[in-house]
């Protein structure tokens, strides 16, 4: 198998709630400035006040490592603080 093959089959698939969706579309918007990045967002799950939002995003470029990493270091940066700051007020 390919990489392209590899890549369309196995996307990388993210199931979060609404603010984190949020903050993740920016960063996908962020990054499709420099790589070309194919994403569906389907509204998922409802779990109490919270919409989940699904995500499968794929790089269909041959440079899909960087594009990867470059998405990566946007969501600690960006999604992640959200996403562990409302867990810290669960505990």
């Amino acid at each position: 198998m390919d990489n392209k093959e590899f890549i369309e089959s196995k996307p990388f698939e993210l199931c979060l709630p609404t603010k984190e969706a949020k903050e993740l579309r920016k960063v996908l918007a962020i990054t499709n400035e420099s790589y070309v990045f194919d994403f569906t967002d389907v509204k998922g799950i409802k779990v109490g006040n919270l919409q989940y939002y699904n995500f499968h995003i794929t790089c269909p470029t041959t440079t899909f490592a960087n594009a990867y990493f470059h998405l990566g270091i946007l969501y600690a940066k960006h999604v992640l603080p959200i996403y562990q700051s409302r867990y810290k007020k669960n505990k």
